[in-house]
């Protein structure tokens, strides 16, 4: 084996019944998924069972590499109803079959790999990330290698040198790239049989590769598709050109320069290799390791992958990637919904249909979840894992995240006092309106003692009274109504309305009761 190379395709779901319910997500995919005779479930990705059935780590070196808390997003954590479930781990039977990935760049160009393995972990905060592991037993030299890299990681077409989409037909600007970042096409193939194929250039798209959608079932679509209306879940492609890769590649004379000469001589000599988009970790290039590093690639560079140190690291890096890549997706999620947060507060929606109770709890858990300061103890792993979190700026975005969510929480706390003053401003008027015939029934009781009741002046006198406690009941309820009335015209805003027809009705009420009194 010359080299191996694992391309990781970060995604975002939308689920169609997320608005009904929020809590079936990992339920309904892993029913999706479970169905399909294509992909099997990996039950408990942390431990296995040994010829005696005894529970053993499958994978001891990274179980020990990070911190324990760590570990339930890689693994799961295991728990008994998969609702609760942080991460479903799925492997597609492809990896057991004879299949290969035949890469064509032209017609003189070509390079062909095993297919590994295929996998897919789902997340809980409705994010996937599906890796394909291809190994190279053909091809040694460095350019080989760059040019796999380079050409299998796309996800679609590139961008095009045109400031807009001219008239002629889309494969005239292909060929404008082709040879440089785009193949010709790629294939799968099982047994010599073409399982799935992605031809860019006789049959271009601008929506994900149906290369990747092949893995698939029809539960599936890309949200960028025609066949977006009838799909359970739509896919959504975070990094919207090229996949993240990590590449290991075995070469003991590039170790040897890297050690006997200077770096600039090396990075001369290999320039596809080395750009200066690239950091460099020789941290341990006296045990044959070395790491470049860039926003969307690692490429791990060893003397032999029988080197102890790659062995012990080799797939806990990988972890540290894939990690990264979890975050990345979640903080796309949270700026969506945050926008959309945003855009109901400017149409002055109801802060209810914001669902800022579902935000918070999903936050709270992708802070103590998904977003670790530190991973583990060890120092180079941790230096690896905080560059990659820089390139993405990913300190400052879930700062930003927090900002947001308090400014969020002070808007809808200042919504709630809106509605509480004005509740108390019905009710301080309500109370009002039934104070005056209390008073006017306390002062005119039956215990309230009408002198010479027997004669004229005390009929007249008693008529008085009686009369203008009406009219002035009567004066200060129609003009609360008119009051109203008017203020639920001029304020039309739905709340307002309501509240005004409750009052108004109230008001109705005492006055039926006075004419019947």
């Amino acid at each position: 084996m010359y080299s191996e190379h694992i391309f990781l395709l970060p995604i975002s779901f939308y689920y169609r019944n997320y608005a009904k319910d929020k809590t079936t997500f990992m339920r309904e995919v892993a029913q999706s998924l479970n169905e399909d005779d294509n992909w099997q479930s990996v039950d408990n990705p942390r431990y296995r069972a040994d010829e005696n059935q005894k529970m053993i780590l499958r994978d001891y070196n990274t179980a020990n590499f990070f911190y324990y808390p760590v570990l339930d997003i890689i693994y799961g954590n295991n728990a008994k109803n998969v609702d609760d479930e942080l991460v479903l781990t799925y492997r597609h039977i492809i990896g057991e079959q004879n299949a290969k990935l035949i890469l064509k760049v032209s017609d003189d160009e070509w390079y062909q790999l095993e297919i590994a393995e295929v996998q897919f972990r789902v997340y809980f905060l409705s994010a996937g990330l599906l890796s394909i592991k291809l190994i190279n037993r053909q091809y040694s030299q460095i350019e080989a290698i760059d040019r796999i890299n380079r050409f299998a990681r796309k996800i679609r077409a590139p961008y095009f040198n045109v400031k807009s989409m001219p008239a002629q037909p889309m494969q005239a600007l292909l060929k404008d790239i082709k040879g440089v970042d785009l193949a010709d096409s790629i294939q799968i193939k099982i047994d010599d049989e073409i399982y799935a194929e992605e031809r860019y250039l006789k049959e271009p798209n601008l929506h994900i590769s149906d290369l990747f959608m092949s893995f698939f079932n029809d539960d599936f679509a890309c949200i960028e598709s025609d066949k977006q209306e009838s799909q359970e879940f739509l896919i959504y492609p975070v990094q919207k050109e090229d996949m993240f890769y990590i590449c290991n590649y075995a070469h003991v004379d590039m170790i040897s320069e890297l050690q006997s000469l200077s770096f600039s001589d090396v990075k001369e000599k290999y320039p596809s290799l080395f750009s200066s988009n690239r950091k460099l970790f020789d941290d341990q290039m006296n045990k044959g390791l070395v790491h470049l590093l860039s926003s969307n690639s690692i490429i791990n560079i060893t003397d032999s992958f029988d080197n102890y140190s790659y062995r012990k690291t080799n797939s806990s890096y990988q972890e540290i990637v894939k990690l990264v890549l979890v975050q990345r997706i979640s903080i796309f999620k949270f700026q969506n919904r945050f926008a959309f947060v945003g855009y109901s507060i400017y149409k002055k929606s109801d802060a209810s249909s914001f669902d800022i109770e579902s935000i918070y709890s999903e936050l709270m858990m992708f802070l103590s979840k998904v977003y670790y300061p530190e991973v583990s103890f060890d120092a180079y792993g941790t230096k690896i894992y905080k560059t990659l979190q820089g390139h993405g700026n990913m300190d400052k975005q879930v700062s930003d995240l927090k900002a947001y969510f308090s400014e969020i929480l002070d808007y809808e706390k200042l919504e709630r006092e809106k509605k509480t003053n004005f509740l108390l401003t019905i009710l301080a008027v309500m109370g009002g309106v039934l104070t005056i015939p209390s008073f006017i029934t306390g002062f005119y009781g039956m215990n309230v003692f009408l002198p010479s009741f027997d004669e004229n002046i005390g009929l007249i006198s008693a008529a008085v009274s009686v009369a203008t406690s009406q009219v002035v009941i009567w004066s200060v309820l129609i003009s609360i109504l008119l009051g109203l009335l008017i203020s639920a015209f001029f304020l039309r805003k739905e709340k307002n309305i309501v509240y005004s027809l409750i009052a108004i009705f109230v008001l109705i009420v005492i006055l039926l009761i006075r004419v019947l009194i």
